[in-house]
């Protein structure tokens, strides 16, 4: 975050102007070697200042991590990305407001820069709760501008709309049978379509001609050729169970891609370890968190009939240093 975001008007139109930052960022000092503390100090004192001026202003910034802070020719550190704080969502939906009259739910705005298993995961949790003749929009598009290709995927009475590359299809598949269409049809776009804002131009226009009733076949063309993907899904190697951390929330709870079904292999009532790449956190078997005591770390079957971790009053993201697409093993004691 900078302080000085300049915005200008020339000849009518309004541009951003920003601090170009050619220092690298602090996940590429870090993947160096580690840092001295004397190195570090003004590096957190920046962030920190950036932090409160954004809080001091009502901005929240949900994704600090190494990557976003970046630094100038001079050494000194700015903090950026800031999710659910950007304007763009706000684009997207004045746009649908022009031409519907739907009422538009967020999910998140605040999934991980690029990550599409991520938002892929959101959706497919979220979209099961939305009635028939539900039209998402989701927009997790690294690709945007190149030739990948612009979907709608009609299942379970609901139709998902967004990039080609595989963000839409778990939540498709779980609502039903999907039939996917190549969006083909120019005229249900914004104009002039932005090379790097297809969220605003392709998807979140068509999105709403489809919520007004706008049948799915006419804005694009049937295709068998799409990118998929699959929701990884956990097992029992018969003597634990064994998957990945599929999303970490704002407590520090994880999500894994263990059915809760299978917590049954496990002995009832017994002892648990939950077992991550350089930590292991002692566990029991629980219907929720306060089952526990205060500090103490439950396994649980979540909303979505997934195995979850939780520390109650607390962070398993923190105790096993977790982070989504983590493996993970449950076992007894």
């Amino acid at each position: 975050l900078t302080t000085g975001l300049l915005g200008a008007f020339t000849l009518g139109d309004l541009y951003l102007v920003m601090r170009l930052l050619k220092g690298g960022s602090l996940e590429d000092r870090i993947a160096r070697g580690p840092l001295a503390a004397a190195d570090l100090v003004p590096v957190v004192r920046r962030v920190a200042n950036a932090l409160d001026h954004g809080h001091a202003r009502g901005i929240i910034h949900r994704d600090v991590k190494p990557a976003n802070i970046l630094f100038d020719n001079e050494g000194r550190a700015f903090l950026s990305d800031f999710g659910s704080a950007s304007p763009y969502p706000a684009a997207m939906k004045a746009v649908a407001a022009g031409i519907c009259d739907a009422i538009l739910i967020d999910i998140s705005h605040d999934v991980t820069p690029g990550s599409i298993r991520e938002g892929a995961y959101l959706l497919w949790s979220a979209a099961p709760i939305y009635p028939p003749g539900t039209v998402h929009c989701a927009v997790i598009d690294p690709g945007v501008g190149t030739e990948r290709a612009a979907l709608a995927v009609a299942s379970g009475g609901q139709v998902l709309v967004g990039p080609d590359n595989g963000v839409l299809l778990p939540a498709a598949r779980r609502l039903g049978l999907p039939d996917v269409y190549r969006l083909s049809e120019p005229s249900f776009w914004r104009r002039p379509v932005s090379a790097t804002f297809h969220g605003r131009d392709v998807f979140a226009p068509t999105a709403a001609h489809l919520a007004s009733g706008t049948p799915v076949s006419t804005v694009g063309v049937p295709t068998n050729n799409y990118v998929d993907l699959a929701l990884p899904t956990g097992r029992g190697d018969g003597r634990a169970l064994v998957g990945e951390v599929l999303w970490v929330d704002r407590f520090g709870n994880l999500v894994t891609s263990i059915p809760g079904t299978l917590l049954s292999e496990l002995p009832p009532r017994a002892g648990l370890v939950v077992e991550a790449a350089s930590a292991a956190l002692a566990a029991v078997p629980a219907r929720t968190f306060g089952d526990a005591a205060s500090g103490r770390a439950v396994v649980y079957v979540g909303s979505d009939g997934m195995l979850e971790v939780a520390v109650n009053r607390g962070s398993a993201a923190h105790a096993l240093a977790a982070a989504p697409g983590m493996a993970l093993r449950i076992r007894p004691a």
